[in-house]
């Protein structure tokens, strides 16, 4: 009589949990559709494989709709850790000197960011010249100089106004002529010189000296982001579907790798259910034996 309230119990509880250890299984296993004779066999392929699907469409429209909506994207965005972690950053690249700050930024060599400002000065320097005209110049400001000064002079007052005004002139194409030819060598050293200047310094430095307080350069800083992202951050997210995302990256796991994920999430409440098939079986099988 004993071993029959024993051996009964304990049939019923390896039944219990072997029954719900295979219906485990079965949510993963088979991962492909087994075929007998070109007919499907039944419960194949497992239960999540084959609503693979539906499944990562459920995860993203619930995810979606509850735990990560827009309205708390945008509460983090402009909380005050992200506010303050985005304003450390950009202020720690203001103290950074231009050159290196732009090498960062464009990828450029030392060498190769040397050769563009070099092409550059010679650029700035050309238009430079390009742009000053001397017969304008003389006729606009230095016939009427050349006049008063010469007109000074009791002497001077001999001279007649339009051989001044053909000398002004003269003088003057003879003038553009150099600056043409030789205008670059004379003003590229001042535009690498004054360029230099600005290579060392940072950009707080160029804010500073422009009249920003120190104290305000961060609040200002600050602010910028507040309004950047107040003003876009609605727009950003119209063109992010968060469920479509999480859907898409479902559906492009592998059976495998998404069976150590949801095991990564649910393996103990997995081997829960299994020891629970072990207890109602026993409980069930001592049941059987008391009837």
């Amino acid at each position: 009589m004993i071993p029959e309230y024993i051996t009964g119990p304990l049939i019923g509880a390896i039944i219990g949990s072997f029954t719900n250890f295979i219906a485990v299984k079965m949510l993963f296993y088979p991962r492909k559709q087994i075929m007998f004779f070109d007919y499907p066999l039944p419960f194949t392929p497992g239960v999540i494989p084959k609503g693979k699907t539906r499944l990562a469409g459920t995860i993203g429209n619930t995810v979606a709709s509850s735990l990560l909506t827009k309205a708390d994207i945008e509460a983090m965005v402009l909380s005050k850790e992200i506010e303050d972690e985005v304003c450390d950053t950009v202020l720690r690249h203001l103290t950074i000197n231009l050159k290196e700050e732009i090498c960062v930024l464009s990828g450029a060599r030392t060498d190769e960011y040397e050769k563009k400002k070099d092409e550059l000065c010679s650029f700035i320097s050309h238009k430079i010249v390009e742009s000053i005209d001397v017969v304008k110049l003389m006729d606009d400001y230095g016939s009427e100089y050349i006049k008063n000064r010469i007109y000074s002079n009791k002497l001077g007052r001999l001279v007649s106004v339009d051989w001044i005004d053909g000398v002004a002139r003269s003088t003057a194409n003879d003038l553009q002529d150099i600056l043409v030819k030789e205008g670059d060598s004379y003003v590229k050293p001042i535009v690498e010189e004054r360029l230099g200047e600005i290579d060392s310094k940072s950009a707080e430095d160029i804010m500073l000296y422009m009249g920003m307080e120190d104290g305000h350069l961060r609040e200002s800083v600050c602010q910028a982001y507040r309004k950047m992202a107040s003003s876009n951050i609605e727009k950003l997210l119209d063109h992010i579907d968060i469920a479509a995302v999480i859907s898409d990256k479902i559906n492009a796991m592998e059976e495998k790798e998404l069976e150590r994920l949801i095991l990564l999430v649910m393996k103990k409440e997995l081997r829960t259910i299994v020891g629970l098939g072990g207890i109602i079986g026993f409980i069930l099988g001592l049941f059987n034996c008391l009837i």
